[in-house]
C-alpha cells in the first residue's frame, strides 16, 4: 500500500511539472508570435518627457498595439554605466512574461572610459505565469542584479502598464507623430 500510495505521488508530482514546461513553452510561443507579428503598431517615447526627468544615459519606451490592445511594452533606461531594460508582453491585457536586463559597460582601463559599444548581460530575469493571480509564477534568472531584489513584485510591472496607457491616452495628433 505504501508503495502505491508514493507511486501516485510521484505520477502527480511528474505532471505538474510537465504541466509548468508546456506553461512556460506556450508562453514563449505566445511571445514569438507577438514579436513576429507584423500588424502592430509601434510607438517610441522619450523616457526623458515621459518621466519629466533626465538619466545621465537618456531611454525610451516603447510600445506595440494590436488595435487597441498593448501586447507589448519595451522600458529601456541608459546610465553612465549600465542599461535597464524591462520588457513586458501582455496577452488580454495580462502580463504572460516578464524579462528584465542589466547590462554594463565593461570599463577600458587603457581609454579610461567605458566600452559603450560592447555592453555585457550581468543579469536577466524571465518571469512567465498565463494569470497572475490565479496560476504559478514561474521565475528564471541569471547573473546577479544591481538591485538584489527577492521575490516576484509584480505590482512594479503594473505601473509600467499604467504609464503607457496614459501615453496612448494623450492626444491621436500626438501619438500618430510619435510611430
Amino acid at each position: 500500500m505504501m508503495k502505491f500510495s508514493i507511486s501516485i505521488l510521484i505520477c502527480l508530482f511528474s505532471f505538474a511539472v510537465q504541466g509548468q514546461k508546456l506553461s512556460v513553452l506556450d508562453i514563449d510561443s505566445e511571445v514569438s508570435k507577438i514579436d513576429m507579428d507584423p500588424g502592430l503598431e509601434h510607438y517610441s517615447f522619450d523616457t526623458n518627457d515621459v518621466y519629466n526627468r533626465a538619466t545621465d544615459g537618456g531611454g525610451s519606451l516603447e510600445v506595440w498595439l494590436l488595435g487597441k490592445e498593448i501586447r507589448k511594452i519595451s522600458q529601456s533606461i541608459f546610465l553612465s554605466n549600465a542599461q535597464f531594460i524591462t520588457t513586458v508582453y501582455l496577452k488580454n491585457d495580462q502580463p504572460i512574461m516578464i524579462v528584465e536586463t542589466e547590462n554594463q559597460y565593461p570599463y577600458d582601463e587603457q581609454r579610461n572610459t567605458f566600452n559603450y559599444a560592447e555592453p555585457e548581460t550581468a543579469y536577466e530575469k524571465i518571469i512567465y505565469s498565463w494569470h497572475w493571480e490565479k496560476d504559478a509564477i514561474t521565475v528564471r534568472t541569471r547573473g546577479e542584479s544591481w538591485g538584489d531584489e527577492q521575490g516576484v513584485d509584480v505590482g512594479s510591472y503594473t505601473s509600467l502598464l499604467a504609464t503607457a496607457r496614459k501615453i496612448l491616452s494623450r492626444d491621436s495628433r500626438q501619438l500618430r507623430g510619435s510611430k
